[in-house]
C-alpha cells in the first residue's frame, strides 16, 4: 500500500523533483544551490528563485519569501496544509532523507528563527571582518551579532537590519536572512543618495571614506531582486550614486536606473572597474589606503 502523505514526510521530498514535475526546470547550479526562473511570475529573465538541496528549502528573492516544501506548495496552490498533502498524494515521490548536519552553503530560507542580538564579540566574526578589512568599529555601527536557529540548531552571523524589521545574515560560511526580507535605508536627511548591492559594500564605502561617515542618504537593496521595489524610495532624492556590482546584473540595474531616472544618476563603478565589487576592490587595496578623491563624504555618521 501506497503511504499516505503527511508533513513529516511531505518534508521529506524533495523541492527539485517537486519542481520537475510541475514543469519547471533548474536554469543553473552553484555548490548546494539549484536556481530556476520563479514559478510565481510568468516573465522572468533572471533566476531569482532558490533550492538548497543539501538543507530541501526554497527562497524566492523576488518576493523575499521562502521555507519548505509545504510552503511552496500551498502559496503555489493558494490551499490549505491539508489540502496540499492530499494534492501530493497523486505524486509519485521518491522519498530521500536531506542531511542538515552543518550549515556551509549559501542559502536565505524563512525558517530562520533569531534567538538574541548583542554587539558583535565573537573572534570567528571579527577574524572573518579582518578578511574582508572591514574594521571592528565599522562593523558594529551597521551590524549586530546575530544568535539564530534554525531546525532548532544555534548559530551566530553578523546581522544587518532592513527596513521591514528582519535581518541580513552573513558570516564565512553562511550567507542568509532572517524575513521579512526588505531593503535597508539610512537616512541623513539629505536629498542624495548611494545605492548599494549588499550591506559589506556599504560598510566598505565607509572605510574607503576613512570613517568620515556619509552626506547622502544610503540605501542597501540587500538583493538585486529588490530594485523594483525601491524605486518608489530612490525617486524621493535629486541625485543618485550607484555603487552596484560590475556584472550582468549590475549592468542591468544600472541600465534600468538610468532609464528611470536619467540625468539624475551617476554610475560610480569606475572607481572600482576592475574589481567585482566595492569590497574586493577595497580587499585588493586594504594595503595601499585607496584614495578617496572619487567618494563623496562629510563628517557625518549614519543614522542607523
Amino acid at each position: 500500500m501506497k503511504e499516505k502523505i503527511n508533513c513529516a514526510n511531505a518534508k521529506r521530498l524533495p523541492i527539485t523533483e517537486f519542481l520537475e514535475k510541475l514543469g519547471h526546470k533548474p536554469v543553473k547550479t552553484k555548490g548546494n544551490d539549484i536556481w530556476y526562473l520563479s514559478p510565481f511570475r510568468l516573465k522572468e529573465n533572471h533566476p531569482s528563485f532558490k533550492v538548497n538541496k543539501v538543507m530541501n528549502v526554497w527562497y524566492d528573492f523576488g518576493e523575499g519569501t521562502g521555507g519548505t516544501i509545504i510552503d511552496l506548495g500551498i502559496k503555489l496552490n493558494n490551499c490549505s496544509i491539508s489540502e496540499f498533502l492530499q494534492n501530493l498524494n497523486s505524486f509519485n515521490f521518491s522519498f530521500q532523507q536531506p542531511e542538515i548536519d552543518t550549515i556551509t552553503t549559501n542559502t536565505s530560507i524563512s525558517a530562520v528563527k533569531i534567538q538574541k542580538i548583542k554587539p558583535i564579540t565573537s573572534s570567528k566574526l571579527l577574524h572573518y571582518l579582518k578578511e574582508r578589512y572591514i574594521s571592528r568599529q565599522t562593523a558594529n555601527i551597521f551590524c549586530k551579532e546575530i544568535e539564530y536557529s534554525i531546525n532548532g540548531k544555534l548559530y551566530y552571523a553578523l546581522g544587518f537590519p532592513n527596513s521591514n524589521g528582519g535581518y541580513e545574515l552573513r558570516n564565512k560560511h553562511f550567507k542568509g536572512c532572517c524575513a521579512p526580507k526588505s531593503i535597508s535605508l539610512i537616512e541623513n536627511n539629505n536629498n542624495t543618495i548611494c545605492v548599494f548591492e549588499g550591506f559589506f559594500d556599504a560598510m566598505s564605502h565607509y572605510e574607503i571614506i576613512q570613517g568620515t561617515g556619509f552626506r547622502s542618504d544610503v540605501l542597501v537593496l540587500n538583493s538585486i531582486a529588490l530594485l523594483s521595489k525601491a524605486l518608489d524610495t530612490i525617486n524621493r532624492y535629486e541625485k543618485i550614486f550607484l555603487y552596484l556590482d560590475n556584472n550582468r546584473a549590475g549592468n542591468t540595474a544600472t541600465n534600468k536606473l538610468k532609464e528611470h531616472f536619467k540625468n539624475k544618476v551617476e554610475d560610480m563603478r569606475y572607481s572600482y572597474k576592475k574589481f567585482e565589487d566595492l569590497n574586493k576592490f577595497l580587499v585588493a587595496n586594504g594595503r595601499c589606503n585607496p584614495s578617496k578623491s572619487v567618494y563623496r563624504s562629510s563628517s557625518r555618521k549614519p543614522k542607523l
